[in-house]
């Protein structure tokens, strides 16, 4: 069907100014990443690292179920003022709190 692959690239237009997007920085926060650390420690979680929640899962999940999330921060399960999600938007707390409640809870 394609014999070819040609690469392609997009360019701003100079005259337009630079391309900047602002995004929305949400950090874990000390008591929730405490509170998270202890159910998770409670649950019998890595002995060896008892200060680090395991959120890669938890990462890709909010990647995939909510709306807006475009990166998490790195080493966020080490550190709870660290930022954590990044957003094109507000990701409201009634959209965060099932997702976080049902991975805290496997």
């Amino acid at each position: 069907m394609y014999r070819t692959i040609r690469s392609t690239a997009y360019e701003p237009d100079p005259l337009n100014g630079p391309w900047q997007e602002e995004s929305h920085v949400l950090r874990l926060g000390e008591d929730l990443h405490t509170e998270l650390t202890r159910m998770h420690a409670e649950a019998g979680g890595d002995r060896a690292r008892p200060d680090r929640l395991p959120v890669r899962q938890l990462n890709f999940l909010l990647q995939a179920l909510a709306p807006g999330v475009i990166a998490t921060g790195r080493r966020a399960g080490t550190d709870g003022s660290l930022p954590w999600l990044y957003a094109r938007e507000t990701v409201p707390p009634d959209v965060l709190a099932p997702l976080i409640g049902t991975w805290a809870a496997r």
